[in-house]
């Protein structure tokens, strides 16, 4: 439960997650966004296991130079080798924003995976930030928005920026 979105803007991607937890965490931990450096991050909605697992293989596995669709499958089946070394079996209920040298994927429980060009969001508030982000607002307004009429989204937000060059 939860909501994430991104927005490209001209010269920069905003990528914005709410900070619900269902049960187990201490509030302030953050397990559903990401930066792992100035290229690179991603946020999650769904299980705080998948987060930490993906988390911990993106600080050594990095996509390939091409960065397009092929590739991010590629880095998912590799992802999901490592999830079945560390756990001895492989399940993912999950969707994720990935953000990589500029350009924005989305992998919805790692069967569906394109390319974003604009804005989207994931999580159970997705309409509603969906619906606020095309009426033009900010991903920061369009998170807040899903955390005031879903009772699945929680303030605070957290935001990380990627500079585009």
């Amino acid at each position: 439960m939860s909501v994430c979105a991104v927005k490209k803007y001209e010269n920069k991607i905003v990528l914005c997650a709410d900070s619900i937890m269902v049960s187990g965490l201490n509030k302030d931990v953050t397990t559903k966004i990401f930066k792992i450096n100035d290229s690179f991050g991603f946020a999650m909605s769904g299980l705080g296991r998948d987060a930490q697992l993906f988390y911990s293989f993106t600080k050594t596995n990095m996509i390939a130079t091409k960065n397009d669709i092929d590739d991010i499958y590629d880095y998912l089946i590799k992802y999901s080798d490592y999830v079945k070394e560390k756990t001895g079996v492989w399940t993912c209920e999950s969707s994720f924003l990935i953000v990589n040298n500029g350009k924005v994927f989305s992998s919805l429980k790692n069967v569906e995976v394109f390319e974003i060009d604009d804005f989207y969001a994931i999580g159970a508030g997705q309409d509603f930030a969906l619906a606020a982000m095309k009426l033009g607002h900010t991903v920061e307004v369009s998170i807040n928005v899903a955390c005031d009429l879903s009772h699945y989204c929680s303030v605070p937000i957290i935001t990380f920026e990627f500079n585009l060059s």
